[in-house]
């Protein structure tokens, strides 16, 4: 059934269905979720129909019908239809309808600030969007609003979120049927209904999620549930506390964009895009000569194997279509431009788009990231010039500078500005690659001390990363310039974007430097190492779309192991654990809050229990105060221990007791405490690694 057209259907059908079901039938969906996907199913014409085995069921393909809204598009020959376990099952198998413009996540300040593990890797659009961005002729011409008030249909629309939240966690989503569902999916319309976009988005970002955890599918995640049960508790705290709220926090039905003044733009690189909602596709990201990035997308439907087709294919930018490949390699001069506020790039016939000639062609074939008047070498050693990127002032701004100061000023923009976008977090430096860890590169930089983990964006066949890392990590020695989104939640890990090889390079001299003594020939693989890029530097590869070729580096150079056992001594590759392996505040609250989340308050200890007394007094060796106080109240708002040891008397019983959403609210303190906590510890342990 998977290849089949199957339409979309709507939210508010798919609950109208799950209410009208006699409480027999959603007991039934509820035990076997997924009966429908072992029933035959076979497209007939334009009608898919599907044998039960006794009855038959008719849905319209979504090239007759792409949207279900209502019966006429989808029927049962069971005599109980519409109220029948056949038609239901399988309208549980369709997946929603997304409403349109619910791409629009302006700010992603919100999301990170209410994530729990907004620095975890994850197979979503770096770019913030699910769908593809709508250009309008005249969208630059809009000014976009910095604010809006709260109406009283919207308070009640987020009331009614809230509700259908707090009844997903009194039982967790692995207990949650379709009835919970059905209030989910209510309240997202409800909130479409009444302009909340972002929170009808993610309601039903979540049931999908919901589906995908009950149903056992290998793309299940319990951190994508909880990314967006905190992100629709944050927006509906907000929104019932606040009379008015940042436009981020209520969306936009189309994205709105604004003149902005860039004349020239800088293609830095290119990343592939996967997304849980079917599309696919490559972002483009750039850097202005008023210094902000941007972004061109082409993000459409489809599967994984759609993204090398969009980095090479054309992306109509005005009155011209260049590729991905070219445009992430190029500098363009541009007249009339409009952004969004996530920085995404109008393309409409108004602006104009021209590319910058190039003085060489690099390794994917097209125009090097160069421009005509830089006279500078794409690789010299030494100094921050020598990265082969243009002398721009915006460029010498952002990344001509070391990385500890790079990363300073990651974390700066993360605290101190409105925006938390990744690309806040982009640094660039040099290192030599010393080996591999697991599915990490590692690399010393080389103005930083002890080696750096490089870690993939998106781990997908259909994404280079892999096998790129992979062949990187059999030279040892080799030294390039990489572009990296720093992962503030990892102190010593990053994301590795894209790579650029340097014209010189020795190997010889990370051997000396460690005092290895008389290896034998361990010098001339040194010298083979820097002959490596000796004609290669100028040329770039986007790691996640050009897969690399042992000739791209050097047919017949053959690593030796005892380089590799040199530049990467065996046990550092574990000196930068996690956040939660080293403090007990985030592994007691991460703890309880996935109890919480899968299992519902049932699952959370009583504040008597030895569970309980453990966790806190694990918290009070370490002075942890706050933690403590969030402990409590974290477990009383579940009501294991309401009726045991005068809980209520106290100011935690007090403040859990008070709260109308006890378990919402609970989630989100400790979603801010962790996320707090993790952000600033990691800043200390960067400083630590970089000292």
């Amino acid at each position: 059934m998977d290849t089949l057209p199957l339409p979309a259907i709507t939210a508010e059908f798919r609950a109208s269905l799950i209410e009208s079901a006699p409480g027999r039938v959603r007991k039934r969906c509820d035990q076997a979720p997924e009966i429908a996907r072992d029933w035959d199913w076979q497209l007939r014409g334009d009608v898919i129909r599907i044998d039960t085995g006794e009855q038959t069921v008719s849905i319209s393909s979504a090239d007759r019908t792409p949207v279900l809204d209502s019966l006429e598009g989808i029927s049962c020959s069971c005599l109980l239809s519409p109220r029948c376990l056949h038609l239901l099952a399988c309208a549980s198998l369709l997946p929603l309808a997304e409403a349109s413009g619910t791409s629009e996540e302006t700010s992603e300040a919100s999301e990170k600030t209410s994530r729990a593990s907004a620095e975890t890797s994850r197979e979503r659009d770096p770019a913030g969007a699910d769908v593809p961005e709508t250009v309008g002729e005249g969208a630059g011409d809009v000014e976009a609003a910095v604010d809006a008030s709260v109406s009283p249909s919207q308070f009640k629309a987020a009331e009614r979120a809230r509700d259908a939240l707090e009844a997903l966690l009194q039982g967790g989503a692995r207990n949650c049927g379709v009835v919970v569902q059905a209030a989910l999916l209510r309240a997202s319309h409800a909130a479409r209904s009444e302009g909340l976009y972002r929170l009808s988005a993610r309601m039903i970002a979540l049931v999908e999620a919901i589906d995908r955890l009950r149903s056992a599918s290998d793309t299940a995640d319990a951190g994508d549930i909880e990314t967006d049960l905190i992100d629709a508790i944050s927006i509906v705290e907000q929104l019932m506390q606040r009379r008015r709220v940042p436009l981020s926090v209520i969306g936009t039905a189309r994205r709105v964009y604004r003149p902005v003044a860039v004349t020239r733009l800088q293609g830095l690189f290119a990343e592939p895009l996967l997304t849980r909602s079917g599309h696919a596709g490559v972002v483009v990201w750039l850097l202005g000569n008023d210094g902000e990035f941007y972004q061109i997308t082409d993000v459409r439907p489809g599967e994984a194997d759609r993204i090398q087709s969009a980095y090479r294919g054309g992306i109509p930018l005005g009155k011209v279509v260049f590729s991905a490949r070219e445009l992430c390699r190029s500098t363009l001069d541009v007249q009339r431009m409009n952004a969004s506020a996530d920085g995404r790039l109008g393309r409409g016939a108004r602006t104009r788009w021209a590319l910058r000639p190039s003085t060489h062609r690099d390794a994917g074939g097209a125009g090097d990231a160069r421009g005509a008047g830089d006279t500078r070498g794409a690789g010299d050693a030494g100094g921050a010039g020598g990265s082969g990127f243009p002398g721009s002032d915006a460029w010498l701004a952002r990344f001509e500078k070391p990385l500890p100061e790079q990363i300073e000023q990651c974390y700066a923009a993360s605290r101190d500005a409105e925006d938390t976008w990744p690309r806040q977090h982009l640094v660039h430096f040099r290192a030599t690659i010393s080996g591999s860890c697991d599915a990490a590169l590692l690399v010393v930089p080389e103005d930083g001390n002890g080696l750096l983990k490089l870690t993939m964006p998106m781990d997908n066949d259909a994404s280079c990363y892999r096998s790129n890392f992979t062949l990187l990590a059999r030279y040892p020695g080799l030294e390039a310039w990489f572009l990296c989104r720093l992962r503030l939640g990892k102190a010593g890990e990053m994301e590795a974007l894209s790579l650029r090889l340097c014209e010189t390079g020795n190997a010889a001299d990370a051997v000396d430097a460690a005092d290895v003594g008389d290896v034998g020939d361990v010098g001339d693989v040194g010298e083979t190492a820097a002959a490596i890029v000796m004609d290669f530097g100028r040329k770039s590869w986007q790691l996640g779309l050009d897969r690399l070729k042992p000739h791209d580096i050097l047919a017949d150079h053959v690593p030796d192991p005892r380089l590799a056992d040199v530049l990467h001594p065996q046990g550092e590759c574990d000196s930068t654990a996690t956040t939660e392996n080293q403090h007990p505040p985030l592994v007691a609250l991460h703890r309880l809050t996935l109890a919480l989340l899968l299992g519902g308050r049932e699952s959370v200890p009583a504040i008597t229990s030895r569970a309980s007394r453990r966790l806190e007094h694990e918290l009070r060796q370490g002075g942890y105060v706050n933690a403590i106080r969030l402990l409590r109240h974290f477990i009383i708002a579940c009501g294991s221990g309401s009726g045991s040891g005068g809980s209520g008397s106290t100011r935690e019983g007090q403040e859990a007791s008070s709260s109308s959403a006890p378990l919402c609210r609970a989630m989100l303190m400790s979603s801010i405490y962790r996320h707090t906590f993790e952000r600033e510890y990691m800043m200390l342990s960067w400083r630590d690694w970089l000292a």
